[in-house]
């Protein structure tokens, strides 16, 4: 029973990590998914006539869902999800020969709600929760999208967990927070993997509660977590910032909106942007804010037009900020979104997207 109600509330983001964005090309959102024919699909915003463009269809592969996007500028990573044992082998998209294929088989277990990130063409995985084998896992891979090679993480220096973030800041890998799902036990502390040495550090512990299903981003070399929660108990409003220059943390003031999970958070204009998710009592949000740190503050911003949703991708093109797709409170895969305008303070509906998608996460350099 436990397992049902976090699949539905804990899947980092994700992307993130939950959830960072790309400076490559292409500059616009990206999203795949399944068409009616069961083709997997793939589909980039197309600014100059304001619509999605499907780039390629390919043959019908079996159905997954609460995957996890990799996007490296080049390639497109669909990893893990919910689906039959034949779905269980990552798939690459390169975008330039718009053809989808398997990707090797990885050591790591075939995990959803997993800490994701990009570090040049290296894509970072850690934890999750394994699928095949109900359980929580702490390994960790590489994956060399040119060479198509996999290798093994290092033991980390931390107890097994999902529902945790990954970002990546200059050369490390940073993972955080989570849930050791069998004890519940909601977890402050984290670790920094160093791509260059290959080597783990672990992180002090952050100066707010042990959470799960959180939000990060990542602004002037700093990772900020907001949001989060300890299953039915609690959600939060709070959150911290973390400096791996100082190797430091500092508490966030309380943000002027309700505390919750499943969300988004990105970095926009020199702020936090942090949007939708669970409210405590599987209400879902449409709400959000920014944070300035300069100023140490927060600002409520209008309600998207859009339904509340959890899990949605989010991408940030110049002082845009995209939020699309998604899942509502009965468990639908969503196709609709809206752009924020951080300058005009407005919100734009998005047409929709002309596929499901089957990923609850987004992750780009």
């Amino acid at each position: 029973m436990r397992l049902l109600m976090l699949l539905g509330l804990c899947l980092h983001a994700a992307p993130k990590d939950t959830t960072l964005v790309s400076a490559k090309e292409p500059a616009w959102p990206v999203a795949a998914g399944h068409n009616k024919k069961g083709q997997w699909c793939a589909a980039r915003w197309n600014p100059k006539d304001s619509q999605w463009q499907v780039i390629v269809e390919d043959a019908a592969r079996s159905r997954i869902a609460r995957g996890t996007l990799l996007w490296d500028g080049a390639r497109l990573l669909v990893w893990a999800g919910i689906g039959d044992a034949k779905s269980r082998r990552a798939v690459s998209l390169d975008w330039r020969r718009k053809t989808w294929e398997e990707m090797p088989e990885s050591s790591m277990p075939w995990s959803v709600h997993t800490a994701a990130a990009v570090h040049g063409r290296e894509l970072l995985l850690w934890g999750g929760f394994d699928t095949v084998a109900n359980r929580v896992t702490g390994d960790g891979v590489a994956y060399d999208p040119v060479a198509k090679e996999w290798s093994k993480l290092p033991p980390a220096p931390l107890k097994d967990r999902y529902c945790h973030i990954g970002v990546r800041i200059g050369t490390k890998f940073l993972v955080w927070g989570g849930d050791e799902y069998v004890k519940a036990s909601y977890l402050k502390d984290g670790a920094a993997f160093d791509v260059r040495t290959r080597t783990w550090e672990k992180l002090p512990d952050a100066p707010v509660e042990g959470r799960a299903a959180h939000a990060a981003a990542v602004l002037k070399g700093r990772m900020f977590v907001w949001g989060g929660t300890t299953g039915r108990r609690a959600t939060f409003d709070d959150g911290a910032v973390y400096d791996p220059a100082q190797g430091k943390w500092e508490k966030l003031p309380p943000a002027p909106i309700a505390g919750r999970y499943h969300h988004v958070a990105a970095a926009v204009r020199g702020r936090v942007f942090v949007w939708g998710g669970f409210e405590l009592g599987d209400v879902l949000r449409k709400d959000g804010a920014l944070y300035d740190p300069g100023e140490g503050k927060w600002r409520k911003i209008p309600e998207a037009p859009i339904p509340g949703r959890h899990s949605p991708l989010v991408t940030v093109v110049g002082g845009r900020v995209f939020v699309f797709g998604g899942v509502d409170k009965e468990g639908r895969e969503l196709k609709d979104g809206a752009v924020y305008d951080v300058d005009s303070a407005t919100w734009k509906e998005l047409p929709a997207l002309p596929f499901e998608p089957f990923a609850w996460h987004l992750t780009c350099p």
